[in-house]
């Protein structure tokens, strides 16, 4: 398990892009909208690719489900991808 950092969240709350090393991973929330942040750190196992993920989230001291759809070399494609797949194509991000 390693720590990642939040660079995007769409505007819906579900879809993430965070940054673990030089790859982004995108990941979708499970029934826990909004609980992951911008700049959020947040520890799991990021080489496996779909549901019954568990993340520990360092700011709110809570463990949330996600179903990690992918990892990307570039955060652009990361964040495009995360837009739409969220069906959020205008959402904005920090970094």
């Amino acid at each position: 398990m390693t720590w990642a950092t939040a660079v995007f969240v769409s505007k819906c709350g579900t879809w993430i892009v965070a940054q673990e090393y030089d790859e982004w991973i995108v990941f979708e929330l499970v029934d826990d909208e909004g609980s992951i942040q911008i700049c959020d750190a947040i520890r799991g196992s990021w080489n496996v690719k779909g549901g019954g993920q568990k993340v520990f989230v360092k700011r709110t001291g809570c463990t949330v489900d996600i179903y990690i759809e992918g990892r990307f070399r570039s955060v652009r494609l990361a964040v495009q991808k995360a837009k739409q797949w969220s069906g959020d194509e205008r959402s904005v991000s920090v970094r």
